[in-house]
């Protein structure tokens, strides 16, 4: 029941009749539009496609070295960003989730996702539970970090922790995977 469309943002504009726009593990950064410039950049298209009711579903590679910065900034607006780590040479590091509560495989970096606590609250949590969503594996997880206006859906166990070049960084658990934004 899906039309799916691969869209080039930098000459296309996204179809009225759009739904649903996928990013899936972007390469390179999106254009941004220069203040007073009158031209409409791939994230101009973006937030007025979101903000005029679509859906954009993005996903996001945690060992990707390059910055997604304008692609980031957009995410910011609806409270959502990729956790990174700086080493001590001060170059952004890959964040990922290591789990063996809920891992499937030996080394925990491939784990099951339960629906994080109070993910029911929202529109699109109750749509999840009337479809029958369950659970969710991923593997090589990065960990979202939420501010005003986003709510996590999918969450590791209180046991999983945080590492960054094979090195333990973080042991607070419960980290935010997969979470929905809304404009404050």
């Amino acid at each position: 029941g899906y039309y799916v469309h691969t869209l080039d943002l930098r000459t296309e504009e996204i179809p009225e009749e759009a739904d649903l726009v996928v990013i899936s593990a972007p390469k390179s950064d999106f254009e941004r539009s220069a203040a007073g410039s009158g031209i409409r950049a791939e994230t101009d298209k973006l937030r007025e496609f979101i903000d005029d009711g679509g859906n954009l579903y993005v996903s996001l590679d945690p060992y990707l070295k390059t910055p997604l910065n304008a692609l980031s900034a957009l995410l910011a607006e609806y409270g959502l960003a990729l956790r990174t780590e700086t080493d001590a040479d001060g170059n952004r590091v890959s964040a990922v989730l290591r789990d063996t509560e809920r891992g499937i495989t030996t080394d925990g970096f491939t784990l099951v996702l339960q629906p994080a606590e109070g993910a029911g609250t929202s529109g699109i949590s109750d749509r999840m539970t009337a479809a029958g969503a369950g659970d969710v594996i991923l593997s090589s997880a990065g960990v979202l970090t939420l501010s005003e206006g986003a709510r996590s859906l999918y969450e590791a166990s209180s046991s999983a922790v945080i590492q960054a070049d094979g090195t333990t960084i973080d042991r607070g658990g419960s980290y935010p995977v997969i979470a929905y934004g809304e404009k404050a």
